[in-house]
This record gives C-alpha cells, sequence and structure tokens, in this order.
C-alpha cells in the first residue's frame, strides 16, 4: 500500500502521469490561436475551402517524447504541411515553417 502511494505520489510531481494522448494532441494544435484570428483549425478549413485546394484532413504520427499533429493540403502538384510537435506533457510547438507562419505567438 506504501509503494503504490508514494508511485502514485511520484508520477504526479513528474507530471508522467498527465501524459497526453494522440486525440489531445491533435485537440490541442486545433485550438491554437490563428495569426488571422480564431483557431488553427478554423484558418486551415478556410483554406481548405478553396476550390483549387484538395484537403488530405488531420494526421498524428507519433515521435519521440510525444506526437507530431499535421495538416496536409494539395494545391496543384505542390504539397501543403503544417505541423506541429506535442510533447507528452502537452506543450506544443510549430514543427514547420507553415505551422509558424499561421498560429499567432
Amino acid at each position: 500500500m506504501k509503494k503504490s502511494l508514494f508511485v502514485l505520489i511520484f508520477l504526479m510531481l513528474t507530471g508522467s502521469i498527465h501524459a497526453v494522448d494522440w486525440r489531445q494532441a491533435k485537440s490541442k494544435v486545433m485550438s491554437l490561436p490563428c495569426k488571422d484570428g480564431g483557431t488553427v483549425d478554423m484558418c486551415l478549413n478556410k483554406k481548405a475551402s478553396i476550390k483549387a485546394v484538395d484537403d488530405l484532413g488531420w494526421k498524428v504520427f507519433p515521435a519521440k517524447n510525444g506526437f507530431y499533429v499535421e495538416r496536409m493540403m494539395l494545391l496543384g502538384n505542390r504539397k501543403l504541411i503544417y505541423r506541429w510537435h506535442v510533447s507528452e506533457s502537452g506543450e506544443t510547438k510549430p514543427a514547420n515553417g507553415k505551422a509558424i507562419g499561421i498560429q499567432r505567438q
């Protein structure tokens, strides 16, 4: 009993008990503020609504210490990839220039 209580307290103090899953990672990125107002999801949905753009949607990939969350679109033969890294603790950072370009800092 004492050992399990010690483990629980340790996990709470180190933050390991609060590790994000892929759904939470995706939700965190989608709700980030966009430079043009609204959220990143709203901003990218607006870009995806342009007739010349093919929206390939959101994807989540495992990464070292968390996940990569990305939204990919095609404009003709050009890939437009917006990518963020979400750490196990939930810290979210843009992982490429496209993500930096639309996210409000």
